[in-house]
């Protein structure tokens, strides 16, 4: 195994076309180089199926933003729990999704914030919203263990919904279009355990490449050897800095891919890797922008 590389779908290995094929070719192509794969998404399972189906080699499937993940047969362990599907072993974060929902109808009720869960909507609103097909919606409502958010009211009422969360031991992300409301994880942590897992099974150190574009890849994206930042449809840059609440410094390496889609996809990768080649560690202070 050379690196491991995770990687966000919206925005990053797919664009508004929504090539799965392409999407899976390029997923091949790199595993094909002895890198293994991980998707990381705010998607369910159900829809991240339709593309790892396509995929020569399963990639590992982070969902629902971290709060679960299903393992390929290759890295099951012994001690691993959690049920199997489509060839997948399971494994959620947190309490599941009926205590979370049970949770946000409390809130709702003692807060009088105004908000709608997918679990509010119809599959046809969620299409709307979403731009999905009505199939893709109904995947998308498959949900385990975390809730997407329409936030209907202020600023304000949602810092105070945040902080109730937190002292209910859930946390708040934003992603491209809703705010996920999901146990305390997230992307970053589930690509964190996929590292310790691949480094135990090789006996080796694992280097890291992460894409991505939204505020819920920037954890995984600040704790990468390699970052690379696709830009947002209306032209923005997803920023990188310190943060120094948590310790978690910029990567040595940060690269910035020039759209989204398969085939920019990896060229993007590609070129970060030839950049990087067989550096073993980030470099000690500092980072190098492209």
């Amino acid at each position: 195994m050379n690196w491991l590389i995770a990687t966000d779908l919206d925005g990053t290995l797919l664009d508004d076309d929504y090539d799965l094929v392409a999407a899976a070719a390029a997923v091949d192509s790199q595993a094909a180089l002895g890198h293994e794969i991980a998707l990381a998404s705010s998607k369910t399972f159900s829809e991240m199926l339709k593309l790892a189906s396509l995929c020569g080699r399963p990639p590992t499937l982070i969902f629902e933003n971290g709060a679960g993940v299903a393992w390929p047969e290759r890295l099951w362990r012994k001690a691993d729990a959690g049920p199997v599907r489509h060839g997948f072993r399971v494994q959620l974060q947190g309490e599941g999704y009926i205590r979370l929902r049970s949770v946000l109808r409390a809130l709702q009720r003692s807060s009088g914030a105004r908000y709608q869960g997918f679990a509010d909507m119809s599959v046809a609103q969620i299409a709307e919203l979403t731009g999905l097909s009505t199939s893709g919606a109904a995947l998308a409502r498959e949900r385990q263990a975390s809730e997407p958010l329409r936030w209907l009211d202020t600023p304000e009422a949602l810092q105070r919904f945040e902080q109730a969360l937190q002292q209910r031991g859930y946390r708040l992300v934003k992603g491209g279009r809703f705010h996920h409301v999901m146990p305390r994880t997230d992307k970053a942590c589930a690509v964190s355990a996929l590292a310790r897992r691949l480094a135990e099974k090789h006996a080796a150190r694992v280097r890291v490449l992460c894409c991505g574009d939204s505020a819920n890849d920037r954890g995984m994206l600040l704790g990468a050897d390699v970052a690379v930042v696709f830009p947002r449809p209306d032209g923005s840059v997803l920023a990188l800095e310190r943060e120094a609440s948590t310790g978690a410094s910029v990567p040595a390496v940060v690269l910035h891919a020039a759209t989204a889609g398969a085939d920019a996809w990896t060229r993007a990768v590609t070129d970060a890797l030839r950049r990087c080649g067989s550096a073993e560690t980030r470099a000690p202070g500092g980072s190098a922008h492209e």
